[in-house]
């Protein structure tokens, strides 16, 4: 696919941060419509291609988000993206999010990486005090990943998603740059 870590705008051990390829939305049209795949983010509705993209454009020029292509350095091949988006400028704080698309690399480490790494770029980077990440209840592995980058639950919506025919809880997880700036 050509997207080399001469092209990372963060260079991880195993994987790398790019800025979002466009040429690449046939994947993240897969990966967002796949069932799996899309409860675990909660897209209710099927997105189509032009959708897709627009989205991905609108997150290249927005002031409030970040988006980046996650890529598999040892295959040099695109495996989900990331982002931080609802960026407060004032209150210096944003949500944090990811995915892996494509599952053969789920359960392997990698989400801890792409969270790390995300993680470090708006603390030490942008210089943001606090992180949220949310959480869907069916989602385990997001909350082992931010619960061993020393996140916490800061709380929880009872029932507030319906998903498969259930409502879940969502969870809100929080870490900031530094304890004494809560």
């Amino acid at each position: 696919m050509n997207t080399s870590a001469s092209n990372a705008f963060i260079n991880g051990d195993l994987i790398d941060l790019l800025p979002i390829n466009l040429n690449h939305v046939d994947l993240y049209d897969k990966w967002g419509n796949d069932q799996e795949v899309r409860h675990l983010r909660h897209y209710e509705f099927p997105r189509s291609m032009d959708e897709i993209k627009e989205r991905y454009l609108n997150s290249i020029k927005a002031t409030d988000k970040y988006s980046f292509e996650v890529v598999l350095k040892e295959d040099d091949v695109p495996i989900g993206t990331c982002n931080l988006h609802e960026i407060n400028w004032v209150s210096r704080t944003a949500e944090i999010g990811f995915f892996i698309g494509e599952k053969k690399y789920w359960g392997k480490g990698l989400g801890t990486e792409i969270a790390s790494l995300i993680t470090k770029y708006a603390f030490q980077e942008l210089n943001l005090r606090k992180l949220k990440a949310v959480i869907y209840s069916p989602n385990l592995g997001s909350q082992k990943v931010f619960t061993k980058l020393d996140f916490h639950l800061e709380a929880t919506l009872k029932g507030e998603e319906y998903i498969d025919g259930k409502y879940i809880d969502i969870l809100f997880y929080v870490k900031y740059r530094n304890e004494n700036e809560k």
